[in-house]
């Protein structure tokens, strides 16, 4: 039986850099969110994930307000978009999860020795999730 040994990848000097930041880039194009840390985009260009807001009747037809005032197709076309939105606050909760997971292992795999350069690269890589809170 083989067994699959993990190698810790530690940020201890500027010699770690490549393998952990390529090591950080690698999780976070596998969980779908380097788009919203990429230090190659400029900060302020970093899109974010956004949670969508319950449709509303007036959303289907801006003439009415309840629910019970939609015709059948309206009440249709209203369920579609609820539907909708919860898939896309899952993919947004999915999203989030992600970029704290990556945060927390930024967190553990900087050297506490190597102190400045971590506040640097923990102050890049929180950014995103702390824009939503």
């Amino acid at each position: 039986m083989t067994t699959i040994q993990k190698t810790a990848v530690v940020l201890n000097a500027p010699r770690d850099w490549e393998v952990w930041f390529n090591m950080v880039r690698s999780r976070a194009i596998m969980a779908d969110i380097w788009k919203f840390i990429d230090p190659s985009t400029l900060r302020d260009e970093l899109p974010m994930p956004t949670k969508a807001a319950l449709p509303l009747p007036s959303d289907v037809n801006p003439n009415k307000t309840l629910i019970g005032e939609l015709t059948l197709e309206e009440r249709e076309e209203l369920k579609t978009r609820r539907d909708e939105r919860k898939d896309h606050n899952r993919e947004y909760d999915k999203q989030r999860l992600a970029l704290e997971s990556l945060s927390n292992l930024i967190h553990e795999s900087v050297s506490r020795s190597y102190h400045i350069c971590r506040i640097v690269i923990v102050e890049w890589c929180l950014a995103p999730p702390m824009r939503w809170r």
